[in-house]
């Protein structure tokens, strides 16, 4: 049963992905029906990461005493309703509230399912192997999902019966978890008989290391995920379709990179092999944006570079802080809704007042940093 459980995981990621790539699909048509400007855009987007900010963080150290089943039940039964309440919006601020309670609920059950890995093994080659699975699925979703989303909401007109669609899918997950078994699965593994006290944790330089390379990299990878159609669609005058073409194809190369990243992160080392891959990604992005014509494809290819860095990182601190594994996820993921927020409020914003090439450069910024 242990085995259904981490499936369900991977289908709840691949879910995930699907959800984050609607919604950069959606964007343009979200601000045509709900008449939002590019700051309203990017502030409803970071009204979902508000939630899941919240939601990571509670639920970071509630895993540890309620256990990863009742974390992964509120969270679906949160989102499944902040999704109902989304579809059934008429303005900017109930599609803020109904936004917002989705995002808490995908926070809560992002620490479920990531929780899971530190309660399957202990040993570090493993659970980077294990979470590049992971978040490799979450790839295959945002791969499959662009070109289907453009077309279901062409096909079912408009964006409510797609999101609709995401309701029901959440319904069937929360299903699927009250009749799962997690016996025997904890999120805490206790590396020594004595734990390394919280407030020492605390002050561990290396814990606030880790915790500013997540919100960096989320702010680029938020971005990438949220706004690229739009980009490609002002900037580049190209049709929706196309523009979801591309970030299905980006997001091709990101799970592929993914799902191939065990075979050499261990032969360099984590931080090696994130300053590696956020080089690529950084070149790759910059070269797309100034270049024109065949050389939009690099946007694509970055998908290459973005691939390993959040798993990575997440399974370097699992793993160096397995005393405390559960709040240290909720801590990272926490950071991961910062960045997201940070992210889509600054991309909108600076879009607004210089143009949506000026917002997109924002992305390798974030990168570098």
């Amino acid at each position: 049963m242990n085995r259904f459980a981490f499936v369900l995981s991977l289908s709840t990621m691949l879910l995930f992905g699907a959800m984050d790539m609607l919604r950069g699909v959606a964007a343009p048509f979200l601000q045509h029906s709900l008449s939002l400007t590019y700051f309203q855009l990017g502030l409803l987007f970071s009204m979902n990461s508000v939630g899941y900010l919240a939601g990571s963080f509670m639920s970071g150290f509630a895993v540890e005493t309620i256990g990863l089943k009742p974390v992964k039940l509120i969270g679906a039964a949160a989102m499944a309703g902040g999704l109902l309440w989304f579809v059934r919006s008429s303005g900017f601020a109930e599609a803020a509230f109904g936004y917002a309670l989705a995002g808490m609920g995908g926070g809560w059950l992002e620490i479920g399912i990531n929780g899971m890995i530190p309660a399957l093994t202990s040993n570090e080659r493993t659970q980077a192997k294990y979470f590049n699975w992971l978040h490799g699925v979450y790839g295959f979703g945002a791969f499959v999902f662009p070109v289907l989303a453009a077309w279901l909401i062409a096909a079912l007109h408009g964006w409510r019966p797609v999101f609709g669609v995401m309701f029901g899918c959440t319904v069937v997950l929360l299903t699927l978890v009250a009749l799962a078994n997690y016996q025997g699965l904890h999120v805490a593994r206790q590396g020594k008989k004595d734990p390394v006290p919280m407030g020492v944790l605390l002050k561990n330089p290396h814990l606030y290391g880790l915790l500013a390379a997540i919100l960096t990299y989320v702010m680029a990878e938020g971005g990438i995920g949220a706004w690229l159609p739009t980009y490609l669609v002002h900037d580049r005058g190209l049709s929706l379709g196309q523009g979801s073409v591309y970030l299905s194809a980006f997001y091709l190369l990101f799970t592929i990179g993914r799902l191939t990243a065990h075979t050499w992160v261990h032969r360099l080392g984590n931080l090696s092999s994130v300053a590696l891959a956020a080089l690529v990604a950084i070149s790759c992005l910059v070269i797309g944006a100034v270049g024109q014509g065949y050389f939009t494809a690099f946007l694509a290819l970055a998908g290459f570079g973005f691939a390993p860095i959040f798993p990575t990182i997440t399974a370097a601190a699992s793993h160096r802080f397995a005393d405390h594994a559960g709040k240290v996820l909720g801590l990272l993921f926490a950071a991961a809704g910062i960045g997201s927020l940070a992210a889509n409020a600054l991309i909108g914003s600076v879009a607004a007042a210089f143009g949506m090439r000026a917002g997109f450069l924002l992305i390798p910024v974030f990168l570098i940093f």
